[in-house]
């Protein structure tokens, strides 16, 4: 995106700009780290952020989304170079020595000035998501309202972000675990069995406090990759990191993460109240530490009258908030489910929904969640990360991937009733299929004509008229809507020269 002008010794659009992992600079020891950094700001922003290394040396950051950038956004220790307007964003560049970016990439701690109000670190970090796409501060001399860019303290010399200007200001100082804080990052995870392999490379980034749901059809691997994460099943090649440590081969009680199985696994000869403590009493845990843990995770899962219960005396719902108390006492960094609700019936399943997402609001807890209902997802995720095949076809909010799928699968599989498909054929600047002709969207001018296309239809964007060459095959009443299958004949059409 930007090239250099030997003669005018600046730097001007025309250079395509080099993905990090593509570029030459992907060979130095440096693009490791530099590029986990760069994922973890593309999260944490929702921007795409790229880093390459041209060939004179220079470094150069564009951000794709936003208009505004510091003017300090390299190290003042390299020669820092205009922003230039790319088109799509701002494109910083900096001559920085190796030793320099490594050095900035390695800081521990930033300083941001940001309004009266956030003076603790979680505040600051919350701040800024919140406002990650309101713009952009220029320098301390503007106040102008805005956000800092991440990148500045990363590839910044001093460490300081230009962060919420007001004209009031004050300073809150956080480390990079607590701004860039993630609670698993999964990076080229694989998973074999001899020569099977069942997990193909899984790059993933759960945020603190998120709770993640992995969702797909029998077989998808989504068990396998929550095994992975709790140390059940052995890593064969990849890294696993939580909160910033690498797992991969720790044993699993090392790893902070608690696990509340599909069968609850409880000790039928022990109380509730000895189920939910017997880990801690294995590690050697005081006996006053341990009631008071049980006592208050018993409050949380509205337990308190059935301490003294054994298992046969309980309901499978009941089962199951012990087996979740058991995780809570843990006081885990992660909380691991998978598919908890599975053996329940369906008004349990609906009441364990709403009370799992109650207690991940009341912990403030990361938790990760399996399931094969796309139900259970939709109404529960903060993030929703689609698998098959043991590869994740989409990642994203529940809305992101209802509204706007990456492929078929992921449209057909989201939703409930499921996407309508319909094949079809680009004519005269619309889409004819057996049923129906739909004009072109914006995509048209990319659709040749004859082309074989397919149109995905949501059950909800349909509405009923009184005639068309449509008849009703099967209609199934649910009491607040009712479900229609139709049927309609191909219609005859004249050829066409």
């Amino acid at each position: 995106m930007l090239a250099y002008d030997e003669d005018r010794q600046t730097y001007a659009p025309g250079m395509r700009l080099v993905r990090l992992a593509h570029s030459a600079w992907a060979q130095s020891s440096l693009a490791p780290l530099a590029q986990q950094v760069l994922d973890r700001l593309a999260v944490d922003l929702g921007q795409t952020i790229h880093l390459a290394q041209l060939d004179n040396g220079a470094v150069l950051y564009v951000d794709k989304r936003n208009a505004k950038l510091p003017v300090e956004m390299f190290a003042q220790s390299g020669k820092v170079g205009p922003a230039y307007c790319t088109g799509v964003g701002k494109a910083m560049l900096a001559h920085l020595p190796e030793d320099k970016l490594a050095a900035a990439l390695s800081r521990q701690s930033f300083h941001a000035h940001t309004p009266n109000t956030l003076t603790t670190p979680d505040a600051l970090r919350d701040e800024l998501v919140r406002i990650r796409q309101r713009g952009y501060a220029l320098d301390d001399e503007e106040h102008e309202t805005g956000i800092a860019c991440l990148a500045a303290p990363i590839l910044s010399g001093t460490g300081r972000i230009l962060g919420a200007i007001s004209v009031t200001t004050t300073t809150a100082t956080t480390s990079r675990d607590q701004l860039l804080s993630l609670a698993g990052p999964l990076s080229r995870v694989t998973k074999d069995f001899g020569p099977v392999r069942v997990i193909h490379g899984v790059d993933l980034q759960v945020r603190q406090g998120e709770f993640c749901v992995f969702v797909g059809p029998s077989g998808c691997g989504k068990s396998t990759l929550l095994r992975m994460i709790a140390g059940l099943e052995e890593t064969s090649a990849g890294q696993i990191m939580i909160e910033n440590q690498d797992v991969t081969d720790a044993d699993p009680a090392d790893r902070g993460v608690a696990m509340v199985f599909q069968t609850y696994a409880l000790y039928p000869h022990m109380t509730v109240a000895q189920n939910m403590g017997f880990g801690l009493k294995m590690n050697g845990h005081p006996k006053a530490q341990i009631a008071a843990k049980v006592a208050e995770a018993a409050r949380i899962l509205k337990l308190d009258p059935l301490l003294d219960r054994k298992p046969a005396n309980l309901s499978g719902g009941q089962r199951q908030r012990v087996a979740i108390g058991r995780a809570i006492v843990r006081g885990p960094k992660v909380f691991l489910f998978d598919e908890p609700l599975s053996n329940l019936d369906a008004e349990l399943r609906v009441e364990m929904r709403a009370e799992i997402a109650r207690l991940h609001r009341e912990l403030g807890a990361t938790m990760i969640y399996v399931t094969h209902d796309q139900v259970e997802a939709m109404t529960m995720a903060d993030k929703i990360v689609v698998l098959r095949s043991g590869r994740i076809e989409q990642v994203g909010s529940p809305m992101e991937l209802y509204d706007d799928p990456d492929n078929r699968f992921v449209a057909g599989f989201i939703g409930s009733p499921a996407m309508n498909f319909v094949a079809g054929r680009v004519q005269g600047g619309q889409v004819v299929t057996p049923a129906f002709d739909a004009p072109l969207d914006r995509h048209g001018p990319t659709l040749t004509e004859g082309r074989a296309v397919e149109i995905g239809l949501r059950p909800d964007a349909l509405t009923l008229t009184p005639h068309g060459p449509f008849r009703i095959d099967l209609a199934e009443n649910l009491g607040g809507r009712d479900d229609l299958m139709p049927i309609c004949a191909s219609r005859a059409r004249p050829e066409r020269s």
